[in-house]
């Protein structure tokens, strides 16, 4: 549940104050621990593992300032985003919750941001029971990792089969020669993600007739001619 500035503004007040620190909650260990402590792009979800009693309103927001530091007294109202703040109901000690980081610039509008060209470290503030609990609020750092870029999606190219078909040849040199029709298939290719390649088509053995000359033919069959002659009897 979102929480707007509107809502607020009407529990700053000392009464909200003195009304936190008395309740139940302010004499419990309010404390909480966050896995992972690292995020990017704010995309990653924290777990948080808290110690607080079942029923106990969480108020759950993004500062950009620890509490403690002299110099520039924590204020919820200017340190933190309050048009973001989430609210959760504790289901008892030891109880998880999940959260997701926002990443950049503050979404209320403050001048201050998360990551990005902003600071590196922020930190996850649960106050219980109201937001305006400085008593018993506590933060917890998380360090905002360098913008990483979302990968392109994956994309596929399918190539159709392609048939190419060559015309029967005859050749007539002393003797004749007669090479039928070849014909040549290249299935086609799908491909993911990377560049379309294209396989070089698989060229179809030669019968030995088609790659000799028709001269060629004929000098043997001449020659084979000439050996048979040669090697009959002459007659008495």
């Amino acid at each position: 549940m979102r929480v707007t500035r509107a809502a607020f503004a009407l529990g700053v007040t000392a009464a909200g104050m003195f009304g936190a620190a008395s309740s139940a909650s302010a004499t419990t260990a309010n404390t909480f621990t966050a896995n992972p402590t690292s995020v990017a792009n704010g995309q990653t979800d924290v777990t948080l593992t808290y110690n607080y009693p079942a029923g106990t309103t969480l108020n759950i927001m993004i500062c950009q300032q620890q509490k403690g530091n002299p110099a520039t007294p924590f204020n919820y109202l200017t340190d933190c985003s309050l048009d973001v703040a989430e609210t959760r109901i504790a289901s008892g000690p030891e109880g998880t919750l999940t959260f997701k980081p926002w990443y950049g610039a503050d979404p209320s509008g403050g001048e201050w941001g998360c990551g990005a060209t902003f600071q590196t470290t922020c930190y996850i503030r649960i106050a219980p029971d109201t937001l305006s609990n400085q008593v018993t609020d506590f933060l917890v750092p998380l360090t905002y990792l360098p913008f990483v870029a979302p990968p392109p999606p994956a994309t596929t190219t399918t190539l159709a089969a392609t048939t190419t078909t060559a015309a029967a040849t005859t050749t007539t040199g002393g003797a004749t020669t007669t090479t039928g029709a070849t014909t040549t298939t290249v299935v086609g290719v799908t491909t993911t993600g990377g560049p379309v390649t294209t396989p070089s088509p698989t060229v179809p053995e030669s019968p030995v007739n088609a790659l000799l000359p028709g001269g060629a033919i004929a000098v043997l069959a001449g020659g084979a001619f000439y050996m048979t002659r040669k090697r009959r009897p002459h007659a008495a």
